[in-house]
């Protein structure tokens, strides 16, 4: 077998395996592998990474991905590809899929571990001001089937302070915003 029809092969038995593990809805799904499946032991392994802005909503914008940098719709204020994290589960909306050229990739129900918060600067009362973030990313269907892929992905948050009443007293809030982020 040529060595492009062994790449090819790699792809497509990368593609087939995944679709067992992770949820996809409408490319091929494959966001960060790392030795997954190689017919051909010389094909380079597929990557991706990603840039993301922070937001108040579920899921944050991403700015870029690899060497492409996304324009924002002016409708929307947006750029139309999304990384949505949860404690537990994120999934991921990426303009291009490594093993498929020519397509996006959707991903959902990928498996999130959280890492430790860590300080990145503090307010002059000694709080935390912001801090980072590592969590694991791993592609195994909610933890229902073998593991694919991982990945991590680094973000930023900012901690804010502000005054919140109830009826009967006032006491302060603390709130978190995601800042920015970026994985691979």
């Amino acid at each position: 077998m040529r060595r492009a029809e062994l790449v090819h092969l790699t792809s497509l038995a990368i593609g087939c395996i995944l679709v067992a593990a992770c949820s996809e809805s409408t490319s091929s799904p494959v966001s960060r592998l790392r030795g997954a499946v190689a017919a051909d032991t010389l094909a380079p392994t597929p990557t991706t990474s990603w840039v993301n802005k922070g937001g108040g909503s579920n899921c944050l914008p991403v700015t870029s991905q690899d060497d492409t940098t996304f324009r924002h719709r002016p409708t929307f204020g947006n750029t139309g590809w999304y990384f949505c994290p949860t404690q537990t589960s994120a999934s991921l909306y990426l303009a291009k899929d490594p093993l498929n050229p020519g397509f996006s990739l959707t991903l959902t129900n990928i498996s999130v571990v959280r890492g430790p918060d860590v300080p990145t600067s503090y307010n002059p009362d000694g709080t935390i001001a912001t801090f980072a973030r590592t969590d694991s990313l791993t592609c195994d269907n909610g933890g229902t089937e073998a593991p694919i892929w991982t990945g991590t992905t680094t973000q930023n948050f900012m901690r804010s302070t502000y005054r919140c009443c109830s009826r009967y007293f006032c006491r302060t809030c603390t709130r978190i915003s995601n800042v920015t982020g970026r994985a691979g």
